[in-house]
């Protein structure tokens, strides 16, 4: 019995310390972007609309640049800062992280992005920097003094 639960386990085991690895890896953002970008280490990428996501926990990407950011669901895409309408915060399970929801001008799919807690303060001071506007619960994210946001 324990031989047949035996590749279960161990596959969980590998997912485990794939996503404690990424959820542990903080970023502070440099005053200057690089010219090959800041990659953000994300743990879950989403692209949809409402209650249509696409997912990837597998290989997803984040890439902040001077003048546009790189996304990854299933394929690379990029977005100039001005083509975003709002971003918005929301608490991860259990108050571990959060997730950014992007919402796009054109009115394309909204994408969701869930890191650690660092990192998503970084990211959105970054985009906020970047003339991104920001909503209440993002905004509070930002606050010295979050205390419903401890992590």
């Amino acid at each position: 019995m324990f031989a047949s639960l035996l590749p279960i386990i161990i596959i969980l085991a590998i997912l485990v310390l794939i996503v404690f690895r990424v959820w542990s890896k903080s970023i502070t953002l440099p005053a200057i972007t690089p010219q090959e970008g800041i990659s953000v280490p994300v743990i879950n990428a989403y692209i949809g609309y409402r209650l249509f996501n696409l997912h990837n926990g597998l290989w997803p990407k984040f890439t902040l640049f001077e003048d546009h950011f790189d996304y990854r669901v299933f394929q690379t895409q990029s977005c100039r800062y001005e083509q975003v309408d709002k971003v918005d915060y929301y608490t991860g399970i259990w108050g571990m992280g959060g997730d950014i929801t992007i919402s796009f001008t054109d009115d394309r799919w909204n994408l969701s992005l869930n890191m650690n807690t660092n990192n998503t303060k970084e990211v959105l001071k970054f985009l906020k920097q970047k003339g991104c506007k920001l909503t209440e619960q993002a905004e509070k994210m930002l606050t010295p003094n979050e205390q419903q946001f401890n992590n």
